[in-house]
């Protein structure tokens, strides 16, 4: 078997099987099997799936044990000589797999891959980018504070970190979630993925330990549509907005995950300093949403901040100590909020 595909389904069985579809129809000239691990959706999903293509293999768990943990389910049953993790939310428009293994046979050194990622009007969105120094681009992240930087940043002409009109293979830090096509002599020296996520940067924090083993890269001329890509994007508020909706139980889950990522791969003084950044930024937040509500009183003029969101967002930096003695000590368990 030369590739393996996982794809994890959760309550969005018509999507998984437009993803399926397409597979089908682009996928020629090389062995491949199918796995669907479906994470305790709780609805007809395993029955419409199933009956509409019989040779996949389908694993109903149940419970919902999150990202990491169910793709690891279909990778330990997985024969392929690579896996590719796949986000269902994707449509193949070419014979990429054929393509890939090509490329990936040729150079040894290349321990995981992704393609170029484009939103359904073929626009480009982002399929890879280098971690930021210390992961202190949480900063651009936060309400006001990340306007501010990226203001700075423009006027400084500051390189983006994600490669940009690219010709060829780029070598990235980390690669999106959505298409993640590794090897697995390489899966095996380095693990699959750290079961403590149970969603978000789960993919950063693996392909931070793929690039110790050879090179995490993107090869830009071959394409793929990934639907939801405004959802890694997902995070953010709305089109207007740079900020993520911290206030929520989302938002929690991206603080709490992101937490773990910095620990696991920066220590334990950086883990102080990325929770101090979220009390900061809460505290921003509601002091500089308060006095623009007084002003947008007085002057009629429509505000786009909310006070309640802004005091949500800091009882979530609240919420996070919970979590920080366990994220801190390392503790192996399943960091779910939502």
């Amino acid at each position: 078997m030369q590739v393996s595909i996982v794809i994890v389904n959760y309550k969005q069985p018509n999507l998984t099987i437009q993803c399926v579809n397409s597979i089908i129809k682009h996928t020629l000239n090389i062995k491949y099997e199918i796995i669907v691990v479906d994470n305790c959706s709780k609805d007809d999903s395993k029955q419409i799936i199933s009956n509409k293509f019989h040779t996949i293999k389908y694993i109903q768990l149940d419970e919902n044990i999150g990202y990491s943990r169910a793709n690891n389910i279909g990778i330990n049953i997985s024969t392929g000589k690579y896996i590719l993790v796949l986000n269902n939310d994707t449509i193949f428009i070419e014979n990429i797999l054929f393509k890939l293994c090509q490329l990936l046979d040729e150079k040894q050194n290349i321990s995981a891959a992704c393609v170029q990622l484009y939103y359904e009007d073929m626009t480009k969105q982002l399929s890879g980018s280098n971690f930021v120094f210390l992961g202190l681009n949480v900063l651009l992240t936060f309400p006001y504070i990340s306007n501010i930087l990226k203001y700075i940043v423009k006027k400084l002409k500051v390189k983006k970190p994600h490669p940009s009109k690219s010709t060829g293979k780029e070598k990235v830090d980390w690669i999106s979630g959505a298409f993640m096509f590794v090897r697995r002599k390489d899966l095996i020296n380095i693990g699959a993925f750290d079961e403590d996520f149970f969603l978000f940067s789960e993919e950063a924090e693996w392909c931070y330990r793929l690039n110790q083993v050879g090179y995490v890269v993107i090869f830009p001329e071959l394409s793929l549509i990934h639907l939801g890509g405004k959802t890694m994007s997902s995070t953010i508020t709305d089109e207007s907005e740079n900020y993520y909706p911290y206030w929520d139980k989302k938002g929690l889950q991206l603080m709490v995950s992101n937490l773990l990522r910095i620990r696991k791969q920066y220590g334990v003084v950086l883990t102080f300093i990325h929770l101090m950044l979220y009390f900061f930024a809460s505290l921003i937040d509601v002091s500089c949403t308060t006095i623009l509500y007084m002003f947008t009183k007085l002057f009629v003029t429509k505000n786009k901040y909310s006070i309640e969101k802004s005091i949500s967002f800091m009882k979530n930096s609240f919420v996070l100590l919970r979590y920080f003695p366990s994220i801190l000590i390392k503790r192996k368990k399943l960091y779910k909020v939502i």
